[in-house]
């Protein structure tokens, strides 16, 4: 039976910049390859990793394979500014309208990695995250790199290695 990821323990985690997720992603593989990476959600590292790799190509590519729902689009756009400032939270479930999300392949923890990195290294070659997303519209380079560094803050804080810090979701 799947965990409720909005009760889960996980680890108090923001990035200000791709330097500090950077810094972040070298630790988890470090723990990786010493085998003490945890995981206290529902998906494997790799499925994480991917993930996080679709949507940032996504951004990139300025390409979204789905359209949300009208009145998510609408509550998107009135509380845009706190949806892109703000961490996220565990537990969203988001059904598109058209199209689909497709479920997160189980990658192994080196193909989800080299898929991330892959589209990370296309931010720091100088590609933009300026797109027009689903849910908030229209957003410039930094409000992209803002959502996705809180998407990856969610994410990577169910990845666990000696010395994190726990929370408790919600």
């Amino acid at each position: 039976m799947p965990n409720d990821t909005r009760k889960a323990f996980r680890r108090e985690l923001s990035f200000d910049m791709l330097a500090d997720l950077d810094a972040e992603l070298d630790k988890i593989r470090a723990a990786h390859h010493a085998g003490t990476l945890r995981v206290s959600g529902n998906w494997t590292p790799g499925q994480i990793l991917g993930h996080l790799a679709k949507w940032v190509g996504w951004y990139l590519d300025d390409s979204f394979p789905f359209t949300a729902p009208g009145f998510i689009t609408i509550a998107g756009k009135l509380f845009r500014k706190q949806i892109i400032s703000k961490p996220f939270k565990p537990g969203l479930s988001f059904k598109p309208k058209t199209g689909d999300l497709g479920g997160d392949p189980e990658y192994s923890f080196e193909e989800g990695w080299d898929r991330l990195q892959a589209q990370l290294d296309r931010v720091r070659a100088g590609e933009t995250l300026a797109c027009d997303t689903p849910l908030v519209g229209k957003v410039t380079h930094e409000e992209g790199t803002r959502i996705q560094l809180n998407h990856c803050a969610l994410h990577l804080s169910f990845l666990h290695y000696d010395g994190t810090p726990l929370t408790t979701g919600g």
